[in-house]
């Protein structure tokens, strides 16, 4: 079954993902205590796995790269609303953040949540399920 567009691209950014974070895994332990550089080191190493990993199963319709995307955009989106409300419950005057990054922040939950609509529609289950073994 043909790959559509949306999940082409979906792959596309996972394995650039992975690709700059492999670029970028040198650059992780400058201006760190020495304790901290393993963690954050092994922390990058976890991302780029996660990122070939799903790179790799949408390109080929796994139905587990799916159901991985829709489980690491809801808990990226877990975090995005916990971005949004931490200002508001520590702060007196319950002020927002100024617009142009409460609009990023809307504009990014409106994305997330379009890839999990999107993953979760009958149509495209059924590219990942159909898919020739």
């Amino acid at each position: 079954m043909k790959r559509p567009w949306p999940v082409t691209l979906l792959a596309i950014l996972a394995g650039l993902g992975a690709l700059l974070g492999v670029l970028n895994l040198s650059s992780a332990s400058h201006a760190l205590l020495p304790s901290q550089k393993a963690l954050v080191i092994g922390l990058r190493v976890v991302g780029i796995v996660i990122n070939g990993l799903t790179a790799y199963g949408l390109w080929g319709l796994r139905n587990w790269a799916r159901l991985m995307v829709i489980v690491l955009t809801a808990i990226s989106m877990a975090g995005i609303a916990a971005a949004i409300l931490v200002p508001i419950v520590t702060t007196r005057n319950l002020k927002f953040a100024p617009a142009p990054i409460a609009w990023g922040i809307l504009g990014a939950l409106a994305l997330e949540g379009l890839i999990i609509a999107y993953l979760c529609k009958n149509s495209t289950k059924a590219v990942f399920t159909d898919r020739v073994q």
